[in-house]
């Protein structure tokens, strides 16, 4: 999670994944606005969600290094907390999927997903990674979704905020993978990395499951919703009415959530891959996407916010012989700053 403030797509991506039967999600945080604490604590009191620090490693400013490694990594050393689940679960887990908190798992059928999926493993025992079809999509900004608060019950606000194509050549050219990790060594962003000797990674069929990229996806043929399930709606007011959400006039926490994003356009427009191709090809130093390429014009903006970073505490061993500094992670923890850090 990074400058993360969209708390309705949190709400509809843990109740999407919940119904398919996921036993834990796991939240990396690097900065998440406080409000949104109270949030995620429900789902981790209800057993579902672990929050984790990401990793950050020691930076220039800190270190006096001659550079920032944190910015000469994919997506801010977000492989590295990929790996730490494949390694973590190798051996408990039956699946486990790796996608971002804007990827959306649908899965048309009434199965079980779990069981969808034992089944088309059992039939495809050579196949070691899944890697469902993702279409764009879009999620309804919170002012928008606010303004409907009166007139649609809430249980289906947060579901029908979610839009998306599902026209076959609307699909986009990288997913999000689903893996059996006893049979996988490593994960790469959009796919698998290393497979066991003679297992291979295959497309999953559509009827089984895919991805909705809820970003900022601007399509007129994007008009599909996510599917009226009524387990869905059902358990979704459930979980709402049993924390007192179900009412935004009467909720202490629904009132002091976030009512429009302020990063949000920031940050597509600097992810935007023909933006960020120009900035990665002209700087000296990092050639790496990642979100510190949006500094510093997002940097000016979230000085003033009060946040939940990640704040790892390292030690540091020096070698003078070999002019060698080495650094060891001592713990992982995350902290509340008066600012959001990148």
């Amino acid at each position: 999670m990074f400058l993360f403030e969209q708390w309705h797509l949190f709400l509809a991506t843990m109740e999407s994944n919940k119904l398919l039967g996921a036993d834990l999600i796991i939240a990396h945080i690097q900065s998440i606005i406080t409000e949104l604490i109270p949030l995620l604590k429900i789902y981790e009191n209800e057993g579902i969600l672990q929050i984790r620090s990401s990793l950050r490693m020691p930076d220039n400013q800190k270190q006096n290094l001659l550079f920032n490694p944190n910015e000469e990594t994919l997506w801010n050393n977000q492989l590295i907390n990929f790996h730490e689940c494949l390694y973590e679960f190798k051996e408990s887990a039956a699946f486990i999927g790796f996608p971002d908190w804007d990827d959306i798992l649908i899965s048309p059928s009434a199965i079980p997903f779990t069981k969808e999926l034992m089944d088309f493993s059992m039939a495809n025992p050579q196949v070691a990674a899944f890697l469902p079809k993702r279409y764009p999509g879009q999620i309804e900004i919170l002012e928008k979704l606010l303004s409907r608060s009166s007139t649609s019950p809430i249980e289906h606000l947060f579901l029908e905020s979610i839009k998306f194509s599902i026209w076959p050549e609307d699909a986009e050219f990288i997913s999000k993978i689903i893996l059996r990790p006893q049979l996988v060594n490593s994960v790469d962003l959009h796919g698998v990395g290393q497979i066991i000797e003679d297992f291979i990674q295959s497309e999953l069929p559509e009827n089984i499951a895919f991805f909705v990229h809820a970003r900022d996806f601007k399509n007129a043929r994007m008009t599909a919703i996510l599917p009226p399930a009524l387990l869905l709606t059902r358990n979704t007011l459930l979980t709402l009415q049993k924390h007192n959400l179900s009412s935004f006039s009467s909720s202490p926490l629904l009132k002091k959530l976030p009512k429009k994003e302020k990063y949000l356009n920031l940050l597509n427009n600097c992810l935007k891959r023909k933006n960020i191709e120009g900035r990665v090809r002209t700087q000296k130093q990092s050639k790496c996407f990642n979100y510190a390429q949006c500094k510093p014009k997002i940097k000016l903006q979230i000085e003033d916010e009060e946040c939940l970073n990640t704040d790892n505490l390292w030690e540091e061993i020096y070698l003078p012989n070999k002019h060698l500094r080495i650094f060891v992670l001592e713990e992982s923890r995350l902290k509340i700053k008066k600012i959001c850090q990148i």
